[in-house]
This record gives structure tokens, C-alpha cells and sequence, in this order.
């Protein structure tokens, strides 16, 4: 999938300004954490390199980007890609899974 500069820019922020994990900010954007993980890498790898770069960059709200979460999991089988791997299961599995993870 590819994201728009100003959403890159924006998860980059908000994860660097402190206060979220990569695991949180990804859920709450709907984009796999490596994905935000790479974009951070980057960003200070740039700066590392760039003198102007020091400044921080504006918060800009990404509100209407970010994807809204089901009301209700479809009956059926579900398939959910977890770190590449593609995981068939159904609402109960999903349930499951996302137990486990918080733990």
C-alpha cells in the first residue's frame, strides 16, 4: 500500500513527540507498526544528515485519514495478516488473538 507524504509525516510526529508506541499508533492508523517503524528510521536518518532538520515539524490532524474501526466482525471467516503471515480464523479466533497480544 502506499501513504501520502503528509500521513507519513504526521505518524512520524506524533510517534516521535512521545506518549505512543509504534504498536498503539499503528492500530489507531490502520497501518502495520514495521511500516511506521521504517518511516522513523528514515526520518532520523535525515535528520541525522540535514542541520535544517532539527526543527521539529508542525502537528498536523490526521483525524479524517484515519480508517474507522467496524462496528461489528463479520460472521465468516476472517483472514488477518500479522507481521506478513496470513492468519484464517473466525470471530471467536480473532478474538482470541487479539487477547493474547495484549497480554
Amino acid at each position: 500500500m502506499t501513504y501520502d507524504l503528509k500521513m507519513k509525516f504526521n505518524a512520524v510526529a506524533r510517534y516521535e513527540s512521545g506518549g505512543v508506541s509504534l504498536r498503539s499508533l499503528s492500530q489507531e492508523l490502520g497501518i502495520p507498526w514495521s511500516t511506521i517503524a521504517g518511516w522513523v528510521h528514515k526520518s532520523r536518518a535525515a535528520k541525522r544528515l540535514s542541520p535544517i532538520a532539527k526543527a521539529p515539524l508542525p502537528l498536523v490532524d490526521i483525524t479524517a485519514e484515519v480508517r474507522p474501526a467496524p462496528k461489528q466482525i463479520p460472521a465468516g471467516p476472517i483472514t488477518i495478516s500479522i507481521n506478513g503471515v496470513d492468519i484464517s480464523t473466525d470471530s471467536m479466533g480473532v478474538k482470541a488473538i487479539i487477547e493474547a497480544i495484549r497480554q
